[in-house]
This record gives C-alpha cells, structure tokens and sequence, in this order.
C-alpha cells in the first residue's frame, strides 16, 4: 500500500493524524519519512498532556456551549452534556 512509504505502521499513521488534528498550526516540514511507530504509550501521553490540559479544556466547553447554543436555536434537545461528563470521568480513568 502506498501510505506505507511514508508511515511504518497504522500505529505510526495514527499518532500521525493525532498530532495534527490536536495542533493543527504544528508544522511538519521535518518529518523524516517514513515516519517512526511511537512508543506504545506517546500517543495517549500526548492526547493526555494536549487534550486534556486546563486551556483545552476551557476550549472544549467553550465548543460545547457553542454546540449547545446552535442546537437550541433549532429545536433540538441535544444529549452532548451526558457524553461529554462521561468522557471527561473516562480520561481521569487513565
């Protein structure tokens, strides 16, 4: 396949595709292809330290009430705030 001529590995692609939606202004113009398979934690270490720091947190609830807002001006009941609290007790479980 021909992905694989710049990635090792799924594992390698996912981190890959991870990094660049959590900071998409972070350039790539360095990598060295074909891209490594990170250590089997990196990936979850990374999402850990990016996702879930107190800025992005404020982010995704201010996303949320967003959401939230544009739901209700539909006239839709959206049942985003259940999930949301159960992600965010999940994460803490790692």
């Amino acid at each position: 396949m021909a992905v694989y001529r710049y990635v090792e590995s799924k594992e390698a692609l996912f981190d890959l595709i991870v990094r660049s939606g959590a900071v998409p202004e972070q350039s790539f113009d360095n990598l060295t292809l074909p891209v490594a398979t990170p250590n089997p934690r990196a990936t979850l270490r990374f999402l850990r330290e990016t996702l879930w720091s107190r800025n992005s947190a404020a982010k995704w609830h201010a996303r949320e009430a967003s959401f939230l807002a544009r739901s209700e001006a539909v006239g839709r009941a959206p049942s985003m705030r259940a999930g949301t609290q159960q992600r965010e007790d999940s994460a803490i479980a790692f």
